[in-house]
């Protein structure tokens, strides 16, 4: 977590947004119906400690019947659930997953922990049951494909996710409170809009 300080709290604080916007707005191309955006750092006095509790709503459920329909819905859920932290990374770096893995050990952890059960299950459906260290290596392969899938979604969108990092990060005064951007706030922005003309 970053120091208490003016500078490296809005340093930290537009990474956040960052990792919040690109879940909402690679999800939505991604098909995912999304809601708001709620935007929480909690913050105890006389400490270092700041905690964001932060999340990006999902409005509906899908129907998937069929196995094909499964794994391309966990990509989908995965490719969106990496996007965070790969947009959380700065933006005009190269993302890699050890720079990833750094965030999903920390604020990223419960998206890491949806990203390895999502990537088993797919590893389970393709290839069934082998030995584990030939099994490791086809989580691994998987994992890196949808890794750099999803750089892509991150570039592609990189305007839209930007602005709407811009436009929570403004929107924050206050730790210890919640500060909720509803979807109609969302495609208010004008990169938003172009990126998804008719939502």
């Amino acid at each position: 977590m970053p120091d208490i300080s003016p500078v490296n709290i809005q340093e930290y604080v537009l990474a956040i947004a960052r990792h919040e916007a690109a879940h909402w707005i690679v999800g939505w191309r991604l098909g995912a119906s999304m809601g708001a955006i709620t935007m929480r750092l909690d913050h105890e006095p006389g400490t270092d400690s700041l905690r964001p509790d932060c999340h990006a709503s999902g409005d509906r459920l899908e129907s998937i019947k069929t196995v094909p329909e499964i794994e391309d819905h966990l990509r989908r859920r995965v490719r969106a659930l990496m996007a965070g932290a790969i947009a959380q990374l700065p933006m005009n770096a190269a993302a890699t997953i050890p720079e990833a893995m750094r965030i999903w050990q920390n604020e990223g952890r419960d998206d890491y922990a949806k990203i390895r059960e999502f990537c088993q299950l797919l590893r389970n459906i393709q290839y069934g049951e082998v030995d584990r260290n030939t099994a490791l290596h086809q989580l691994n392969e998987i994992s890196a494909a949808l890794f750099q899938a999803s750089v892509v979604d991150v570039q592609e969108a990189k305007a839209a996710i930007v602005e709407l990092a811009e436009r929570m990060t403004s929107a924050v005064k206050e730790f210890n409170r919640s500060y909720v951007f509803s979807t109609e706030e969302i495609f208010s922005l004008a990169s938003v809009k172009a990126l998804f003309p008719s939502p």
